[in-house]
């Protein structure tokens, strides 16, 4: 009886880890890839109590794959890349959900500026008490907002000119055209609903034909609601022709539970780290970026 219990734990958990991978297909495989490390774990375990009972085929296999997909995970915390240039790095963004106003929107300006970043990115912001475009126009004079509800705007505050602007047609992306000193750039800030049972792929969809038609230089981040892993992550990537930068970072706990799912991607190079919360749910993002010699 106890190798069946087992065998039927592993079974299930391989079952779920393996739909975690099927997010192209739908929704749900998403959903699930972000909570793919807690369950690769799971499986894990499973494996390990399977063997202790005697199952001595399907427990180790299961171990394998379970302790395989956590350990690739894990390292992914540990990946740092070395930026090698005059400056250090061409461009600092800073990627915040700020939770639509409810948080210390004052303390998030001031460590905006206190980090000295030359562009912003904003998800939810409010339309009625959050005012970013004023508050940081002595240091960030051009601001591009797409306001989709009185709580969910997103924007991109910059240093230096903004020469043409996007708002995707339903909430998922602002992007702008910014005149940058060492040339133009295309900033993009990400706010997606959750996969299922929302409607992710459908809401990003519509927004993925511009993101292929912009070239050159590209800079992505924001609150993708999704693990890096995830098939929407790597949609906007190949859209943009961008790469996520790490090393992983955990931005959101629910529950103590820690979650990873606000990211930066660019066509250089770059590294990033977190900020405080300040009141929100998220924790804001820092990237340095290296263009290298694109």
């Amino acid at each position: 009886m106890w190798q069946l219990i087992g065998r039927s734990l592993v079974i299930c958990a391989g079952i779920v880890l393996a739909m975690s991978f099927a997010g192209d297909v739908h929704g749900l495989g998403d959903s699930l890839a972000v909570f793919r490390l807690w369950i690769a774990f799971g499986l894990a375990l499973a494996s390990a109590l399977a063997f202790a009972v005697g199952c001595k085929l399907i427990g180790p296999l299961g171990l394998i794959m379970g302790t395989g997909v956590v350990v690739r995970i894990l390292l992914m915390f540990f990946v740092e890349i070395e930026i090698e240039n005059d400056r250090a790095f061409d461009l600092l963004v800073y990627s915040k959900n700020t939770l639509g106003g409810r948080g210390d929107d004052a303390a998030v300006v001031a460590d905006i500026q206190r980090a000295a970043a030359d562009i912003v990115l904003l998800q939810e912001v409010s339309a009625t008490r959050s005012d970013y475009a004023n508050d940081l126009m002595s240091t960030h004079p051009h601001a591009h907002f797409c306001q989709f509800s009185d709580w969910s705007g997103i924007g991109i505050v910059a240093r230096w000119p903004i020469e043409q602007n996007y708002c995707s047609p339903s909430r998922s992306i602002a992007a702008a055209r910014i005149l940058g000193p060492n040339g133009p750039f295309w900033a993009v800030s990400v706010h997606l609903v959750w996969p299922y049972p929302y409607d992710q792929q459908s809401i990003l969809a519509q927004a993925l034909p511009f993101l292929a038609e912009i070239d050159g230089r590209v800079l992505v981040g924001g609150d993708f609601n999704m693990a890096p892993w995830g098939a929407s992550v790597r949609q906007i990537a190949n859209a943009t022709e961008t790469a996520l930068h790490g090393p992983l970072q955990t931005t959101l706990r629910i529950r103590n539970i820690p979650f990873q799912i606000d990211h930066v991607l660019s066509t250089g190079e770059g590294q990033v780290t977190t900020r405080p919360l300040f009141g929100s749910d998220h924790h804001g993002v820092l990237a340095e970026i290296d263009w290298g010699d694109d």
